[in-house]
C-alpha cells in the first residue's frame, strides 16, 4: 500500500492521490489532481504582490535576495515492467524535468515522493511476478510427479510381463532339454537299429547264397529240402526282424 503524498508549491498544487491509484492488470491508474486556487488571494492582489523588475541590477538584487532552494534529483525507469507503466513514469518525468527547468521551486521532495511510488510499484511487481513464478514451478513439479507415477505404473506392468516371459522361457527351456536327451535315445536307438539291420542283411545274403548253390548243383535229399527250409524259415525271421527295426 503507498500511503496519500501532498506536495504544495506556491504556485502550483500537486496531489498524488494513491488512494484514487490503481493496479488493473499490471496497468498503473493515477490521478493528478488540478492545481487549487487561493481564496484568500484575487487577480488584484496577486497583480500588486508581482514584483516589477525595472532594471538588471533590481534583477540581480532581488535573486540575491530570495535564493534558489531548487536541488535537482531523477531516478531510474523500473526495467521489467509494463509498457503503460513505464510510458505513464516517463511522461511523469518529464513534467518534473520541465518544473525543474522553470526554476520555480525546490521540488526535490515531490520527486522524493514519486521515486518512492514507483519503487514501491516496483516491489509489488516484483513481489507478483515471484507468485507468478513460483505457481509455475509448482505446475511443472505437479506434471513432473504426474509423469514419474504413470511411468511407474508403466514399469511395473512391464516388469510383470518381464517375469511371466521369464517363466515361460524357463519352462521351454526345460522341455527343450528333455527333447534334446530324448533326441539322443533316439538317435542311439536308430544307430543299433542300423548296425542290426546290416548284419541281418549280411545273414539274408549268405542265406540265399547257399540256397541258390545247393539248388543248381544236384537233387535235393530229404536232409537237404529239411535244411532248406530251416534256411528260408530263418531268412524269413530275419526279414521280419529287419522290418520290425
Amino acid at each position: 500500500m503507498v500511503a496519500n503524498y501532498t506536495a504544495s508549491l506556491d504556485d502550483i498544487d500537486v496531489t498524488a492521490k494513491s488512494s484514487r491509484s490503481s493496479f488493473n492488470d499490471g496497468v498503473l491508474l493515477l490521478e493528478l489532481s488540478p492545481p487549487r486556487k487561493s481564496s484568500s488571494a484575487s487577480p488584484d492582489n496577486r497583480k500588486s504582490s508581482q514584483p516589477v523588475v525595472t532594471n538588471a541590477a533590481e534583477v540581480i538584487a532581488n535573486q540575491i535576495t530570495h535564493p534558489k532552494m531548487f536541488k535537482p534529483s531523477s531516478w531510474s525507469l523500473q526495467h521489467g515492467a509494463p509498457n503503460s507503466f513505464i510510458a505513464l513514469e516517463a511522461s511523469i518525468a518529464s513534467n518534473l524535468e520541465e518544473i525543474r527547468k522553470a526554476n520555480i521551486t525546490d521540488i526535490s521532495t515531490l520527486e522524493n515522493l514519486v521515486e518512492t511510488f514507483f519503487k514501491a510499484y516496483a516491489e509489488y511487481d516484483s513481489l507478483r511476478s515471484l507468485k507468478m513464478t513460483k505457481e509455475s514451478h509448482q505446475e511443472s513439479l505437479s506434471d513432473a510427479q504426474r509423469g514419474l507415477h504413470d511411468a511407474k505404473q508403466e514399469h511395473k506392468k512391464l516388469d510383470g510381463s518381464v517375469e511371466k516371459l521369464q517363466v515361460n522361457l524357463a519352462k521351454v527351456e526345460k522341455d527343450l532339454a528333455a527333447l534334446s536327451s530324448k533326441k539322443e535315445k533316439i538317435i542311439a536307438l536308430l544307430d543299433k537299429s542300423q548296425e542290426k539291420l546290416s548284419k541281418n542283411q549280411e545273414k539274408i545274403t549268405i542265406t540265399e547264397d547257399e540256397i541258390y548253390t545247393i539248388e543248381a548243383n544236384h537233387t535235393l535229399s530229404d536232409d537237404e529240402v529239411e535244411r532248406l527250409s530251416k534256411h528260408e524259415e530263418a531268412k524269413r525271421r530275419l526279414r521280419r526282424v529287419a522290418k520290425k527295426s
